[in-house]
């Protein structure tokens, strides 16, 4: 063979080789956003709801707050759900979603958490209409 015969040979191989590698990229990323797609969906497929049903502060009673899969409650800003009371704790509870369940766990609040008026000590699976007691607000879980 001679050498522009090798070299013509060498430059398609290198071009094939090129498209192959251009090719899995494209496909990897495809796959990578149609499984973000997916997982964003299964989210917004188990939305869940508090809404407040007890409080000292009537004006409160009935506003809804939307839970994230890690929802924080408390008195601080910086909280999810941000509670105007002054027996919740600045950090008091997090709601959390693993798989299709939720889960309250008290973050050690001096108050401590009720679930349905017994008091919780370990992280509790919690159902629709569970009513959770946070200082003296009392929040509905609602699907």
């Amino acid at each position: 063979m001679s050498p522009d015969t090798v070299l013509l040979l060498l430059r398609l191989l290198s071009a094939a080789i090129l498209l192959a590698f251009l090719i899995a990229i494209i496909w990897l990323s495809y796959q990578d956003l149609k499984s973000a797609n997916y997982r964003s969906s299964e989210l917004d497929r188990t939305p869940g709801l508090m809404r407040i049903v007890g409080s000292e502060n009537s004006s409160n009673i009935g506003r809804y707050f939307i839970l994230h899969p890690v929802t924080s409650i408390g008195r601080s800003a910086g909280n999810t759900i941000v509670l105007e009371d002054d027996f919740a704790s600045l950090e008091h509870a997090l709601i959390i979603l693993r798989g299709e369940q939720w889960l309250l766990e008290d973050l050690g609040s001096r108050n401590g958490t009720l679930l349905n008026d017994m008091p919780i000590a370990t992280t509790t699976a919690v159902v629709s209409g569970d009513v959770i007691t946070i200082g003296r607000t009392s929040l509905k879980l609602e699907m």
